[in-house]
């Protein structure tokens, strides 16, 4: 009995703890680093209303797969108003073949080999989701157990 109620204490410190890291997490991305990254890897080839999806190696499993299935069925459409962004993998090969070569070559998927998103501090466990409004100006949310609906979001913003 007494090892259920321990187990059930680490559950629950557990549980309040990733939800209150997701809810931090807002706060923790620097709209100004936003930019600066995003300018560095597009060079100012990106339009208002388009959206792009950082997606991290490690960190919640399921969202990051969530977004990898999503990448795999979205990149290549929507006339490149989504682009995806892959930061922090450790293995170029692995990620071949758990994405596959069309994929990560197509040109809305961009690797970041030089971790320029982690150079602007740019850090979440769970992947990013950026609506570009204006230029300078970007709606940020988070792809979490908390946010199932970021990806209607995506496909509402697309029209589709």
């Amino acid at each position: 009995m007494e090892n259920i109620n321990i187990f059930l204490w680490i559950i629950f410190i557990l549980f309040v703890s990733c939800n209150s890291y997701s809810n931090q997490n807002n706060d923790l991305i620097d709209n100004d680093a936003l930019s600066l990254a995003l300018e560095e890897i597009y060079e100012g080839n990106i339009d208002s209303d388009d959206i792009v999806l950082i997606i991290p190696n490690a960190g919640c499993p399921g969202c990051i797969s969530s977004c990898e299935e999503f990448m795999i069925l979205n990149s290549g459409l929507h006339d490149n108003n989504i682009h995806f962004i892959l930061t922090s993998f450790k293995s170029l090969k692995q990620l071949n073949i758990k994405i596959g070569s069309d994929v990560l070559n197509n040109k809305d998927v961009y690797l970041d080999k030089s971790s320029i998103i982690g150079k602007y501090g740019i850090t979440s466990i769970y992947p990013i989701v950026v609506f570009i409004n204006n230029n300078d100006n970007f709606e940020v949310e988070f792809v979490s157990p908390e946010n199932p609906q970021v990806f209607d979001k995506i496909l509402e913003r697309l029209n589709l």
